[in-house]
């Protein structure tokens, strides 16, 4: 669905949407329009997921709009998580914790060497377990 931007801030980066409201926005230079950031954000995960905003709805709904990790809010803004071999989604990830997915290269070893490691140094700390 394309979307169209009614208003540009003088700034250039802000706008208003008439699908989402207030917007980042982007210039075009090969259109000579502005261009909703929510707009291709969807339009890049219906490419590289076969998500549409109906099932990131869904998602997000199962997750209590949750980050599935770390538990704190999330928006549309943030991460579908995605297995990188299968392309198979996992779910909806704030950024940190989808950063943090991917230094560990998704693997569950160097996970728990980590777990391990922060354990043996951090025991009696405020943020150990």
């Amino acid at each position: 669905m394309s979307h169209t931007i009614v208003q540009v801030d003088s700034d250039g980066k802000t706008g208003i949407c008439l699908q989402c409201g207030p917007v980042k926005v982007a210039y075009r230079r090969d259109t000579g329009k502005y261009r909703c950031y929510d707009s291709k954000r969807d339009q890049d995960r219906m490419r590289k997921y076969g998500l549409t905003r109906h099932a990131i709805d869904d998602i997000m709904f199962e997750q209590s709009w949750l980050c599935a990790i770390c538990d704190n809010p999330i928006g549309y803004a943030d991460s579908v998580d995605h297995n990188h071999d299968t392309g198979q989604v996992r779910g909806m990830l704030c950024t940190q914790c989808n950063r943090a997915l991917g230094l560990f290269q998704d693997s569950a070893q160097l996970l728990a060497k980590a777990i391990d490691y922060l354990e043996k140094y951090n025991a009696g700390s405020r943020h150990s377990n």
